[in-house]
């Protein structure tokens, strides 16, 4: 009878003990079609955000494309404003620009040489300003200058055009930025790939200092292990001491020798390799 009973008792644990694996197993497998499925959501709502914020940057845009930024001019009444600024652009940049040319022009905050935005009707007309550089320079020696108005996007993109055009000049290679790339010896690079660039200019330094840091951790005890023997040997009378202040002075030379060539090395890690496969994302 209690045989009978164990046995009982051993066939329903091994059921619950079943029934409890497969319920977790459905849980389990619920839990990721669930996970699966909201994954697949976020996914699409990340790309309809992207396509949504693309779309705005591009009306930006659009609305901005007829505008320029004019720095420098000094207006303290703003009912002057418009005779005042037509007439500057006129005797300078030598055009012919009518108040039936501008749509609007107004200033970007409330001091006497704040920024000017100047809204044109046309794009064409707005163009006609950029048309001859020497009149351009002529409004910088009158102290006055004038960019397009970018949006927010566009502006730091420019940024980083700018400064690795800088950074290119300072590297005797050939940089121009035309549009929204910065054309290096004729090789074309946009914002994006710049930044790759520094990213994997960032790693390489990092790379560098550490191999250079464990270097002259080595070179310095090189050194010391030199002077304690030099400093060792020199015991006996005066006339070794001082040919012991001799002999360091070539070890002091040596050291700065060293640091020379330690700062000559960074200076040339530092320098941007401009090629295409350096600014491919490491992202698959």
């Amino acid at each position: 009878m209690t045989a009978a009973l164990s046995n009982e008792q051993a066939q329903i644990y091994e059921l619950l003990l079943r029934a409890n694996k497969e319920q977790t197993q459905e849980i389990k497998s619920e839990i990721q079609d669930t996970i699966k499925t909201l994954t697949n959501k976020l996914d699409e709502a990340n790309t309809e955000i992207k396509y949504l914020k693309d779309r705005c940057v591009n009306l930006e845009r659009k609305a901005r494309r007829n505008n320029i930024i004019l720095f420098g001019i000094k207006v303290e009444d703003n009912s002057e404003l418009v005779p005042t600024v037509l007439q500057t652009l006129n005797e300078i940049l030598e055009i012919e620009i009518k108040v039936s040319d501008i749509n609007n022009i107004y200033k970007i905050g409330r001091t006497e040489n704040a920024p000017v935005i100047v809204e044109f009707i046309s794009y064409i007309k707005k163009s006609s300003l950029f048309a001859n550089k020497q009149k351009l320079k002529l409004l910088n020696v009158n102290g006055l200058s004038i960019a397009n108005d970018l949006c927010e996007e566009d502006r730091e993109e420019q940024k980083i055009l700018l400064k690795h055009r800088r950074i290119a000049l300072e590297q005797n290679d050939e940089a121009k930025i035309k549009g929204r790339k910065l054309y290096v010896n004729n090789q074309p690079f946009t914002s994006e790939e710049l930044k790759n660039l520094e990213n994997k200019t960032e790693t390489e330094n990092f790379t560098e200092d550490s191999n250079s840091e464990e270097e002259e951790g080595e070179d310095q005890e090189e050194e010391k292990r030199d002077q304690g023997t030099q400093s060792g040997i020199v015991t006996t009378n005066k006339n070794l001491g001082k040919a012991n202040d001799k002999n360091k002075q070539p070890l002091a030379q040596s050291s700065n020798t060293q640091q020379t060539l330690s700062t000559q090395k960074r200076k040339r890690r530092k320098l941007f390799k401009y090629s295409p496969k350096n600014t491919r994302s490491n992202k698959k």
